[in-house]
């Protein structure tokens, strides 16, 4: 298709001009396409609340530049976690509590800062967490708009599920036409790359 603010020829999958930016809103692959001023449509400069492009083939995220987005929202998590289990151990030392209350109260405030977590930065501005956003990568719905906050908490709690046996959930988007781990088949999401 063309681009319809600079001209120039772009593969359908794409979902923004390379050369100037401007993002193909809504379209599917083999659509035609207007110039902004023609559709009334503004420039996009990132995640909004109106329909991002579809995904159709290309610009989804890969297995490793998941992994690393990953990685890093651990590497960030973990100084909470440290507070949590801090606390969490003084305060049973104190009352008495029981050590395995303990790890549990510690365990199920952890899952909470998780899913606090991404249900805030999934659903904000960027559409992704810190360590995806560094490394350009987006969670949508599979119309690609954003998504809520509740659907993001409720994709949170898959990734459980993802990881049950060995994390055969996690490795399913080798074998999906989108990309698509177990989560993101429950909660029909994608995640796209920036390039």
């Amino acid at each position: 298709m063309k681009c319809g603010k600079c001209g120039i020829e772009v593969p359908n999958s794409y979902m923004k001009c390379p050369s100037c930016g401007f993002g193909f809103h809504g379209l599917t692959t083999g659509s035609s396409f207007d110039s902004p001023a023609a559709t009334g449509s503004p420039h996009p400069s990132g995640v909004g609340a109106a329909a991002l492009p579809l995904i159709e083939g290309g610009l989804l995220a890969g297995f490793w530049k998941r992994a690393g987005a990953y990685l890093i929202d651990w590497l960030i998590l973990v100084v909470p976690f440290v507070i949590i289990v801090f606390f969490v151990g003084f305060f049973s030392a104190f009352s008495g509590t029981v050590e395995a209350l303990a790890i549990a109260q510690a365990q199920f405030a952890g899952l909470l800062v998780q899913a606090v977590y991404e249900g805030v930065f999934l659903s904000g501005p960027w559409a992704a967490t810190p360590g995806k956003r560094l490394l350009g990568l987006r969670v949508l719905d599979t119309a690609g708009n954003k998504i809520s906050f509740w659907r993001a908490v409720g994709r949170f709690f898959g990734k459980i599920l993802s990881s049950i046996p060995l994390g055969l959930g996690f490795l399913m988007m080798i074998f999906t036409e989108k990309k698509q781990t177990l989560h993101d088949f429950m909660c029909s999401t994608i995640v796209s790359r920036d390039k």
